[in-house]
This record gives structure tokens, sequence and C-alpha cells, in this order.
């Protein structure tokens, strides 16, 4: 977990990729982990296994802003489903990654966090809507970062920023606790889905939430 925290204060300053850290409760609970480890207990498939997730779901006691300034200081009571999913299969949630406002853009910048950086060259942008998540998973601060997809908000950040994604099939995953909401026309366009370094990655963190 320490190298993961270290990795995201050393790179963060330049990139603005995460923008809220819990690392004392990270901390805590990777020791925990670490015990029922030993013990011979295992909480699932990503037991112990350090992640971030994008501003946009609700992270209980942590504030999600969705990068909107309606929801600065809004901080949700429970977990957005896929985030409950993810905590209950072992992971460990060490903060909230930058997104564009409300997820709409190809640009990751905000009038809340600001602008996040290319993590190649920081003149460059990393894409968006998930380049906050996509930036700090290629500098090694993250495992993986869980997000949305619309329009591209995973396949373009994972382009602008060498990493791994899949968009899974519409319904394969739930979206509750996601800031748009659900209905209309373009419904089935909204799909929630990991960035990480490589495919094997993506398979292992998609069997904590993915639905048959």
């Amino acid at each position: 977990m320490n190298v993961y925290l270290d990795r995201i204060e050393e790179v963060n300053p330049k990139l603005n990729a995460v923008v809220h850290i819990s690392a004392d409760e990270a901390r805590e609970q990777a020791d925990h982990a670490d015990k029922k480890l030993a013990e011979g207990k295992i909480s699932g498939p990503l037991h112990g296994i350090p992640m971030t997730v994008k501003d946009s779901f609700d992270t209980k006691d942590m504030i999600s802003t969705g990068g909107t300034k309606g929801r600065a200081n809004f901080t949700p009571s429970k977990d957005a489903t896929v985030v409950a999913c993810l905590r209950a299969n072992g992971a460990i949630l060490m903060g909230k990654t930058n997104t564009s406002e409300l997820t709409l853009s190809y640009e990751t910048n905000n009038l809340i966090y600001g602008q996040t950086n290319n993590p190649y060259s920081p003149s460059l942008s990393p894409g968006g809507s998930s380049g906050g998540g996509a930036a700090i998973v290629a500098c090694g601060g993250s495992p993986f970062d869980i997000d949305s997809d619309y329009g591209g908000s995973l396949r373009y950040p994972s382009h602008c920023c060498g990493i791994s994604t899949i968009k899974p099939t519409s319904r394969r995953v739930p979206r509750t606790g996601h800031i748009l909401p659900f209905g209309g026309l373009l419904d089935h366009f909204q799909q929630i889905g990991p960035l990480a370094t490589c495919v094997d990655d993506l398979k292992l963190t998609s069997s904590a939430y993915l639905r048959p």
C-alpha cells in the first residue's frame, strides 16, 4: 500500500490526477488485510489490492463531486454498487480520481479541481472523462481505477495514456450510485468498466462485479 501512496505523492503534483486521498484509512485496511491473510482468510479475488475510483461514483463518507460545483461538498452515506462490490471482494480504496464535469467531455478538467495532465508530457491531455484514472494508473500510482464510458470516456484516456480498458456489454455492470441518472433514449450508452495496465488485470478486476 505504501508503495502506491508514495508514488501518488511523488507524481500527483504534476498530474493533478488524484483529487482526494484517504491514506490513513487505506493503510489501516491494508494492515487488517495482511492479518487476515496470515490467518488464511481471504475476502475475495482482490484481497488487499489498492484501487482508485473516478470521482463520478459515490463513495461512503468521502466527497464525491462528479466534477461539478453543485456537489463540491457532497459526501454520500453509501458506496455506489460497483464500489461496494469491489470492497466486498477485498479491494482497498486509496482515493478518487479527477473527471470532467458530469463526465461529459474529452478533456479532464473542472471548476473544482482543475485540469489533469498527461503522464508522458504534462503539456498534453490524458483524454477524458476518465483522464485522472488513466494518468495515475499509467504512472504506477494505482493498480486499477474504476471508471465510466458514455462516448469514449474509458477508451480515449486509455489510448492517450497507453494502458488497457474495456467497455462492458450493456447491463453487465450495475450503475447505481454513478452521477449520470438512468433513463432516456441513450441510456444503454453509459457503461462502467476498469482501467489497468494490462488485459489480465482487467479480467481479474471485472470478476468482482460483472453480472452473468
